[in-house]
């Protein structure tokens, strides 16, 4: 009792250092003149002014979108093929999504660079030699490219947190259901996806996160492509000279929003319901 009690404070002072201080900077930041220190809206009228900052900004959310929805879709059947089916090879599949998971995403978008460049990709170079064809197969500079190498690396994150939770549940209520006649499709929708939807979402959630925080893929893929994302119009109002930080810490408030407001969409959804089993 004497220990949590000395160890409640510190801690919370090092939460508040660590992300309260640092939040309430940007924020501050974000309504204060550059020049003069002043308070002002100049700094959110100087981020969102251009075409460019707007089109980034739907970018985003599309690219975090559509890479969570793959991600969450590919890692969950990937978890439930490895837990509830005799796959083969499930070892080499769980390496696979392991060394995903440790491998930076701007390597991949290298990777993926060096096969699906429309001009110089080794498979669209295989494609006009086989072929004959004057069109490339595949176009890695797009935002659906983006998508795909993005949800790559994402997918670890859900198919850990669906795995575990799939190892956790006890495989008799299926068993059960399928005695009493019960199809494989009926069994995976009303028992078994059910419940491990907390595990579903959460990798969603993180997905989304991790893709619309992401800055290697976005540089590598979308600036030759010519579709800008936030983090890169963020990196541009650092690199002027002198920096616009005024304007960058503006430019930054959606991503916080955004975030806030899919933390705070998770914990309504999972409080709704509940997962006991009986």
């Amino acid at each position: 009792m004497l220990l949590s009690s000395l160890l409640w404070p510190v801690i919370s002072a090092l939460l508040v250092f660590m992300v309260l201080l640092p939040l309430g900077w940007l924020v501050l930041t974000s309504f204060q003149s550059d020049d003069t220190g002043a308070l002002t809206l100049g700094n959110y009228r100087d981020a969102f002014n251009s075409a460019p900052s707007l089109r980034a900004i739907g970018n985003t959310l599309a690219l975090a979108f559509g890479v969570a929805v793959f991600a969450t879709l590919i890692g969950t059947a990937l978890a439930w093929l490895i837990t509830r089916t005799n796959l083969p090879f499930t070892g080499f599949v769980r390496a696979l999504v392991l060394a995903s998971f440790v491998t930076p995403s701007f390597v991949g978008a290298i990777a993926w660079i060096l096969l699906a460049s429309p001009n110089a990709g080794w498979l669209n170079q295989a494609w006009v030699w086989m072929t004959g064809a004057q069109t490339p197969l595949v176009n890695v500079y797009t935002l659906s490219g983006a998508m795909f190498v993005m949800a790559i690396y994402a997918l670890s994150y859900p198919f850990t947190l669906v795995t575990a939770a799939l190892e956790q549940v006890p495989s008799e209520y299926e068993n059960a259901a399928r005695t009493l006649g019960a199809e494989l499709s009926r069994i995976t929708r009303s028992i078994t996806l059910p419940l491990v939807l907390p595990a579903i979402i959460s990798g969603f959630t993180l997905s989304f996160l991790e893709a619309i925080a992401a800055f290697g893929v976005p540089a590598f893929i979308l600036i030759p492509a010519r579709q800008p994302t936030m983090t890169v119009q963020l990196f541009t109002l650092f690199s002027e000279s002198p920096p616009r930080l005024g304007a960058a810490a503006a430019y930054g408030m959606p991503l916080l929003i955004v975030t806030a407001l899919l933390l705070a969409a998770q914990r309504r959804i999972l409080h709704r319901r509940g997962y006991t089993l009986i």
